[in-house]
C-alpha cells in the first residue's frame, strides 16, 4: 500500500513480479498488480546445466523437456592409483560444477568433505504388457537445497548430500504421481536407498460439474454426481474406488504457477473438474510374488500403521493456462467461514473386515511430507437394491443415523453390483454387500489402514552375525601363530633401516575367512509358535551403498 510520509512524499512497497517461471512474461500493472502472461508455445527454456534434458520448450506456460538417454551420465574421474581413495574427491564428477557433465544440478548447499554422503537408488514402474516391474528412466529426483538429478537408462540415480540427518527425496515425472521418501544420510559413506515404484495416474476419468443445477440460483436443483477409478483385481480381491459428490458443491483448488500456489474458487473453473482415483496398493504382480504396493506408496507409513489400502484422489482443472493437475482440492459448505464439507469415498470391503469396523484414515501433507490423521471411515451394509418410481436405490442399513440421503443411496445402487430385493431374502446376511464409507474433505493421497501387531508366539531372532576370522586371539613366540584364526606369520627385520618384511597367511590370494560373515537367520531351536506361523524370510544386504 502506498502512503504519504511527513514530507509529502509517496512511499510504497515494490512488488516482485518474477514468478520464477521461464515460460511467463512478468509485468506489473499499476491498477491490478503483478501480471504473469504465458509466452508463446515453442519458446526455448533449456536448462543448459543438466545433461539429462533436451528439447526444452514452453507449452501452456510450463517448461517441458525430453529426457536425453544418450548424455544422461557423469564422466567418471580416473582414480590415481598412487593416492588413497577418498569419497569426496571420487564423486565430484556427480555434483561439482567443475566436473565433466555433472548430472546433479541446481545445488545451493556446499558439500562438506567431512559429512559427504552419496545416495543411490532405483526407480521402477509397472509394465501392463509384461505385468512386471521395469526400470524407469527420466525421473526427476530432488532434495531441498541439494538440487536435482535424473534417473538413467537403468532407472538408477545418485545424488550427493551432507550426511548426519534426515532428508526428504521427491520423485517426479510427467503423468506419474509424485513420491516422497525420508531417509537418514550417513557421514562419509554411500547409501543404497529402497527401490521406489512410480504409479501412473489412472486412465479412468469422470468430469464433475460444480455448477450443474437446473436453476443456478436455487441450490435445491443441483444434482448428486459420482466418479469412479478403474476396476482393480489382485490376490486380495476386486474393488473400484468411487467418490460421491453431494449437490451445490463449494470449495477451491490451488494450482502451482511458477514458484507460487494460486487458489481458485470452483466458480472460476472452466469445464468443471476431471476426477481420477488411482490406487497404490495393488498386490503381487510377478512369478516371485514381488509386491509393488509398499514400494509404490507415496510416502512411508507411520511405524504403527499396517499396509492396507491407499489411493490418490486428483482433479485436473482449467483456469486459463490449459489443463493442469490441481495441487489441492478443498470442499467447503459455501459459507464465509468455509467450513469443510466432505465428499464420500466408497470401496468394496475386499479385505472382509467385520461389520461396523472403524477404518482409521490419514492423508499425506505434501508440504511437510507427513501423514496427518483424519476422521475415521466405517464399514456399512447394503442388503440389496430396491426399485422406487423407476429408480434403483440401495437398501443401506442404518442409513438415517449415518446421514446417507436417498440420492446417495441411488448412486450406490447405480455404481455397484448388488442383488435385487425382490429376488432374494433381505434378511439373509449371505446376500448382504459391505462397503467402506469414508469422508474426504480434500483431495490428496489417502491411506486407510488398521494397526498391526506380531502374531501370537512371535519373538525377536536372538541371533547376531559373526565373522569367521575370530576375535584376533593370541600369538605365540617364534613364528607368529594366531591360535584362533589359524593364521601363520613371520617378521624379518631389514638391516640398517627401521623397516622390516611382514608375512601373514591371511593376506595371500584366495584367503576368504576375513571377508566372510556368517548371518544366522533362525536359531537352532525355534519355538513351535514361530515355526507354525512363519511364512517367509527376506534378507537384504548392503555393502558400501550397493546391494
Amino acid at each position: 500500500m502506498d502512503k504519504c510520509d511527513e514530507n509529502g512524499l509517496c512511499n510504497g512497497t515494490v512488488l516482485d513480479c518474477n514468478d520464477g517461471n521461464p515460460c511467463t512474461d512478468d509485468d506489473c500493472d499499476i491498477s491490478t498488480g503483478c501480471i504473469n502472461t504465458p509466452v508463446s508455445d515453442g519458446v526455448g527454456c533449456y536448462d543448459a546445466e543438466s545433461p539429462c534434458k533436451t528439447l526444452a520448450t514452453c507449452t501452456g506456460g510450463k517448461c517441458t523437456w525430453t529426457w536425453d538417454s544418450e548424455n544422461c551420465y557423469s564422466e567418471p574421474i580416473t582414480p590415481d592409483p598412487s593416492v588413497a581413495s577418498d569419497i569426496y574427491n571420487d564423486t565430484t564428477h556427480i555434483w561439482s560444477p567443475g566436473g565433466m557433465n555433472p548430472v546433479q544440478t541446481d545445488r545451493v548447499i556446499d558439500i562438506d568433505p567431512r559429512r559427504i554422503a552419496v545416495l543411490r537408488g532405483k526407480v521402477l514402474s509397472f509394465d501392463p504388457v509384461t505385468s512386471g516391474l521395469v526400470e524407469l528412466p527420466g525421473v526427476s529426483v530432488k532434495v531441498d537445497g541439494y538440487g536435482e538429478t535424473i534417473t538413467k537408462n537403468n532407472g538408477i540415480f545418485e545424488i550427493v548430500v551432507n550426511g548426519g540427518g534426515v532428508l526428504t527425496l521427491v520423485y517426479e515425472m510427467e503423468n506419474y504421481i509424485p513420491v516422497m521418501r525420508k531417509i537418514y544420510a550417513p557421514w562419509r559413506d554411500y547409501s543404497w536407498l529402497p527401490d521406489v515404484v512410480m504409479t501412473e495416474y489412472d486412465s479412468n476419468t469422470t468430469v464433475i460439474d460444480t455448477t450443474e443445477c437446473a436453476d443456478p440460483n436455487d441450490p435445491a436443483t443441483c444434482i448428486w454426481q459420482a466418479a469412479q477409478g478403474s476396476l482393480v483385481s489382485d490376490t486380495d480381491g476386486t474393488r473400484q474406488a468411487t467418490i460421491i459428490f453431494p449437490p451445490d458443491l463449494h470449495g477451491y483448488v490451488t494450482v502451482k504457477e511458477g514458484d507460487y500456489y494460486v487458489p481458485y474458487n470452483f466458480s472460476d473453473l472452466n469445464n468443471g473438474m476431471t476426477i481420477k482415483a488411482t490406487e497404490f496398493t495393488v498386490g503381487p504382480i510377478d512369478e516371485e510374488g514381488v509386491d509393488r504396493g509398499p514400494m509404490a506408496m507415496p510416502e512411508q507409513l507411520p511405524p504403527a500403521s499396517a499396509y492396507t489400502y491407499a489411493v490418490e484422489l486428483s482433479a485436473t482443472v482449467e483456469v486459463g493456462q490449459g489443463p493442469v493437475i490441481a495441487s489441492s482440492v478443498h470442499f467447503t459448505d459455501g459459507t464465509a467461514e468455509m467450513n469443510p464439507r466432505p465428499v464420500y469415498f466408497y470401496l468394496q470391503n475386499f479385505l472382509e473386515f467385520p461389520i461396523g469396523t472403524n477404518i482409521p484414515l490419514g492423508f499425506l501433507d505434501r508440504e511437510s511430507g507427513y501423514w496427518i490423521p483424519s476422521d475415521n471411515g466405517i464399514i456399512v451394509i447394503v442388503r440389496c437394491k430396491e426399485e422406487i418410481a423407476s429408480e434403483w436405490y440401495a437398501w443401506v442399513e442404518n442409513a438415517i443415523s449415518l446421514g446417507i440421503e436417498n440420492e446417495e443411496r441411488r448412486l450406490i445402487a447405480s455404481n455397484f453390483e448388488m442383488p435385487d430385493c425382490a429376488l432374494i431374502d433381505p434378511e439373509d446376511q449371505a446376500n448382504w454387500v459391505k462397503f467402506w464409507r469414508i469422508p474426504i474433505p480434500h483431495f490428496t493421497s489417502w491411506d486407510a489402514n488398521l494397526g498391526f501387531f506380531p502374531p501370537e508366539g512371535a519373538e525377536a531372532p536372538g541371533v547376531t552375525p559373526s565373522s569367521e576370522d575370530g576375535d584376533g586371539g593370541c600369538e605365540q613366540s617364534g613364528s607368529v601363530i594366531n591360535c584362533h584364526t589359524q593364521v601363520l606369520g613371520q617378521d624379518i627385520p631389514l638391516a640398517g633401516i627401521p623397516f622390516g618384511i611382514h608375512y601373514r597367511s591371511d593376506r595371500v590370494p584366495g584367503y576368504k575367512a576375513a571377508y566372510t560373515l556368517k548371518i544366522p537367520i533362525l536359531r537352532d531351536v525355534m519355538p513351535i509358535g514361530i515355526t507354525a506361523n512363519l511364512e517367509d524370510i527376506k534378507l537384504d544386504i548392503q555393502v558400501a551403498g550397493r546391494h
